[in-house]
């Protein structure tokens, strides 16, 4: 049923003609009013936007942003629309940005992240933000019904589809990929704080399981061999416990287990040094 109610959504909302543009003023979305002026920035404005983080946007390929806000009844929100380079960049600044285990299908055939007051979504070359603009929001309908209207608007692939399809399947935590478009994406582990970032151009991070528990691993390409042997050598010097690095040729492989012994961390280390896959860019 609930997928017949999505459907309906979405049929409704493509055969609309007028203000086709993926954030319409409100009165073309239905219930809405508009609440303010559109708002637009670019690559240089972004960081009065969102002082401290535009650049791990921009690391990811961004292009444009356009805003709007909407009220429903007594509800404020407000709808972030990023245009990153191609669906490849929308797709990895997804995946650093969903939460855990919070995807559903928010319209056919398109998978978001979800919160009480949060919806993001990435669709082609779109990363969309609608968000509830008040924090202690409990219902979370109205956010989602916003949501659902505009992403219908978007044409191209929903979420991260199979961008990593690469990496070893057994044992993976479904959702837990997070593709890295550069070195700023290693500060979102504390684990990686010892690596060098001199050298790192993309990486991968992704949860599995182990005999002891759960493990994450980083693949990390460097710029070449002996940047990634350069960036082993704290580790080495200083080894983390419950982590394990190998390199193999331009790839470094980096797994942290808490509580894992050593010789668990180094069998699993081995089966991402030559096999494991990911796309050429983000």
């Amino acid at each position: 049923m609930r997928a017949q109610r999505l459907a309906a959504v979405a049929l409704a909302l493509t055969g609309c003609t007028a203000e086709r543009g993926p954030l319409p003023p409100g009165p073309a979305l239905g219930e809405y009013a508009n609440a303010g002026k559109p708002e637009s920035y670019n690559g240089t404005t972004l960081y009065a936007y969102m002082d401290g983080g535009a650049d791990t946007f921009l690391e990811y390929g961004f292009s444009s942003l356009a805003i709007r806000r909407y009220t429903r009844g007594s509800t404020l929100l407000i709808a972030e629309l990023y245009t990153m380079r191609d669906a490849a960049a929308a797709a990895g600044l997804y995946s650093a940005m969903r939460r855990p285990d919070s995807e559903a299908e928010i319209a056919p055939g398109c998978t978001a992240s979800l919160s009480e007051t949060e919806v993001r979504v990435a669709r082609g070359g779109r990363y969309l933000v609608c968000r509830d603009e008040n924090p202690m929001a409990k219902d979370d309908g109205p956010v989602r019904d916003l949501c659902t209207r505009l992403v219908v608007r978007i044409e191209g692939e929903c979420g991260v589809g199979t961008r990593f399809a690469g990496l070893p399947a057994e044992g993976r935590y479904a959702g837990s990929e997070v593709a890295l478009a550069g070195p700023l994406g290693l500060n979102q582990r504390a684990w990686l704080t010892p690596l060098v970032r001199e050298g790192f151009k993309r990486g991968v991070l992704a949860t599995y399981t182990v005999p002891s528990g759960h493990a994450e691993v980083l693949l990390a390409d460097y710029a070449g061999a002996e940047s990634a042997r350069h960036a082993m050598e704290p580790l080495t010097r200083n080894p983390r416990p419950g982590t394990r690095a190998l390199a193999h040729g331009q790839r470094l492989v980096l797994v942290y287990g808490e509580g894992a012994d050593p010789e668990t961390l180094a069998a699993f280390a081995s089966r991402f040094t030559a096999d494991a896959r990911f796309p050429t860019s983000w």
